[in-house]
């Protein structure tokens, strides 16, 4: 950047790639070079702390859903130590999905909070963070249509506006390039693979295990004879969260013991992880773990409402559920501790932070 003219152009659209994150990635890259160099420790500061806020986020807005701290916090927990954001602590150019959460967080706050004002400057902002946020006014019309927060028609006009002018721009005007990894779906196999992927990726399942598939569930059996106690942990974590998510609300239903809020969190957990990803769901072959910050927060309300439920069941048996707590988040530190030190070795994006390294040092 030698004048004003080279600093707007990180803003200018490209046609070579797909995504648009000036904030997220030209600015914060240009910030970091200026002030400290190739110097990568403030870097890694900054994307700590942005995680850090995002974890404080989570935990303010399931307060807001549940109205209980204890789950909240169990919920800010799950956030902060999962698996999904390995590769943002290693690869900087994904900073902007760790920034992305913080604008997307921060704007439903605010307008739940009813400073709609500040929640759509909030929302703007983010999207030249990340084109991700454009799903935001998805889930404003969530929340009006589960009755969790009441708005006006104008209201979710003008929070559409932005988003449907971005999809226009982007469509017409700056296209992206729709071939190799970024070739749209041809048929509904590829898309159930990627629901599959990012479904493993929520329960801490490590990026490389969409390549040891030799059948849709069936792993490698080499990779289990070589993982074998990884392969344990993380199948033991998917099944505690199969039975929390799935049999549990279902068994309930089935004894009539659900209540319409209980349903409508439910509801919206769900709807929120889909509408969240929707915009990558579609590729062919970019799927990538790093893709799921903000689409996680769907996974942990359905986690927490659903351990709400259950809470309301053994309200006279506090010390079990209490174990159940504990139990729960035990296993799921273990299995991402276990994906961590399984990354660090196999995952490409280590390889590259400490090629990346050498290559600076050298400088």
């Amino acid at each position: 950047v030698k004048n004003g003219s080279d600093f707007f152009s990180f803003f200018l659209p490209r046609n070579d790639v797909i995504y648009y994150r000036p904030l997220g990635m030209q600015i914060p890259f240009f910030l970091n070079y200026t002030l400290f160099g190739l110097n990568p420790l403030p870097f890694r500061i900054a994307t700590l702390l942005v995680h850090l806020c995002n974890g404080v986020l989570i935990y303010l807005l399931l307060d807001k859903f549940l109205n209980d701290r204890k789950l909240s916090l169990l919920g800010s927990f799950l956030y902060l130590t999962s698996a999904t954001h390995i590769i943002v602590f290693y690869w900087a150019a994904t900073f902007a999905f760790v920034l992305a959460p913080f604008f997307y967080f921060g704007s439903l706050l605010l307008f739940i909070k009813l400073k709609k004002l500040l929640s759509f400057i909030l929302f703007c902002v983010g999207l030249f963070a990340n084109e991700l946020v454009i799903t935001f006014p998805a889930v404003i019309l969530l929340l009006h249509v589960f009755r969790f927060r009441k708005t006006d028609i104008k209201t979710i006009c003008v929070f559409w506006t932005p988003t449907l002018a971005c999809i226009f721009f982007r469509l017409t005007i700056a296209t992206f390039p729709a071939e190799g990894g970024y070739m749209a779906l041809t048929g509904i196999h590829q898309f159930v693979l990627n629901i599959r992927n990012y479904i493993l990726w929520t329960f801490n399942w490590p990026d490389e295990i969409t390549n040891q598939f030799v059948s849709f569930l069936q792993l490698n059996t080499a990779f289990i004879r070589e993982f074998f106690v990884h392969v344990v942990i993380y199948i033991t974590n998917t099944l505690l969260w199969v039975l929390l998510l799935i049999i549990l609300p279902l068994w309930l239903l089935l004894k009539k013991q659900l209540l319409f809020k209980n349903l409508a969190v439910y509801g919206f957990a769900c709807l929120w992880f889909l509408i969240t990803l929707a915009p990558v769901l579609y590729f062919s072959a970019h799927y990538f773990s790093y893709y799921l910050p903000i689409p996680f927060f769907g996974f942990i309300l359905a986690a927490t409402g659903t351990l709400k439920i259950l809470q309301e069941r053994l309200k006279q048996k506090g010390r079990m559920f209490s174990a159940v707590i504990l139990g729960i988040g035990l296993i799921w530190y273990v299995s991402a501790w276990k994906t961590s030190s399984f990354d660090l070795f196999v995952h490409w994006a280590p390889r590259r932070a400490n090629l990346a390294r050498t290559v600076s040092e050298a400088l």
